[in-house]
């Protein structure tokens, strides 16, 4: 969902002669779904707020900046000085401690497996085939990289996560107004500061009773998923790089890290899953 987003909907048909109806946003008959979803989203924030400080802080301590500390505000600040004398160079301790254990944990690569439900030869034949199919995904999608970043997100922040979906790489196609059919299996890293659960209170995902996945998206990217056009802007993400970090002193390494960066032409895209309920058998997206 991305705001300032209206296109009228249209039945079309495809090269198979079928008729198709593609959805589009509409402000009549899903404005009451918008503000649900951007009500959510603002509670489930706030209620975040105090696992952000954290998870911020933890990323100063990463980047060499030993002086900052959370604020009454809630906010990242830098200590000032005590008197005028004081030095402010540090030694970062952290930063190759956690870089060792990157190192340790990425020679740990879990391989694909498929066990046969049973003993026959049909079983086998099948997992044989499942595990073939897998191993392909895996290398298309770049599991080792995925994992790589998951694994920086859990030591940092103490969570992360992956995302599976299906049909993302679907381009619009603006002559018919339909989409076009590359679906395929995509697989992420997320990072903790994009997952807004229902409640933080609850320490496993899966009680969770809805999720919504609120991620920063070039604008260009929206009209070739979903043939909306909007309005970017410079918005602020936490990513990775490998540079080395001006504020540390002597305890420099180029490993990947987590810092802050700009975005040009970006939007606030927020996705809303739900589990499945006596009133949505299948879920709600």
């Amino acid at each position: 969902m991305a705001k300032n987003a209206k296109i009228e909907s249209k039945t079309i048909k495809n090269d198979n002669n079928l008729t198709k109806e593609t959805y589009f946003y509409d402000e009549d008959r899903d404005g009451v779904i918008v503000s649900f979803v951007e009500k959510e989203f603002e509670r489930r924030k706030q209620e975040r707020r105090p696992f952000d400080a954290a998870w911020e802080l933890n990323i100063n301590f990463l980047l060499g900046n030993q002086h900052s500390y959370i604020a009454e505000s809630g906010e990242i600040e830098r200590a000032p000085k005590m008197f005028y004398w004081q030095g402010e160079e540090v030694f970062n301790h952290i930063a190759p401690i956690i870089e060792t254990r990157l190192a340790r944990l990425n020679k740990v690569r879990p391989n694909v497996i498929v066990r046969p439900s049973g003993s026959e030869e049909r079983d086998e034949y099948c997992a044989k085939l499942s595990k073939t199919i897998l191993s392909v995904f895996a290398s298309k999608s770049g599991l080792k990289k995925i994992i790589e970043e998951a694994t920086v997100w859990s030591e940092v922040c103490g969570s992360g996560f992956y995302k599976v979906v299906w049909g993302n790489t679907c381009l619009f196609d603006a002559e018919r107004k339909n989409q076009a059919d590359f679906s395929d299996a995509i697989l992420s890293a997320i990072s903790p500061f994009e997952i807004f659960p229902d409640s933080c209170a609850l320490k496993n995902l899966n009680d969770q009773k809805s999720i919504i996945h609120a991620r920063l998206v070039p604008s260009k990217t929206i009209f070739d998923i979903y043939g909306v056009k909007v309005c970017g802007d410079d918005l602020e993400s936490y990513s990775f790089d490998n540079v080395s970090s001006p504020a540390t002193y002597l305890g420099k390494t180029n490993a990947n890290r987590i810092s802050k960066a700009v975005l040009h032409d970006h939007v606030l895209l927020m996705e809303y899953f739900e589990l499945p309920s006596a009133e949505h058998i299948h879920g709600k997206m």
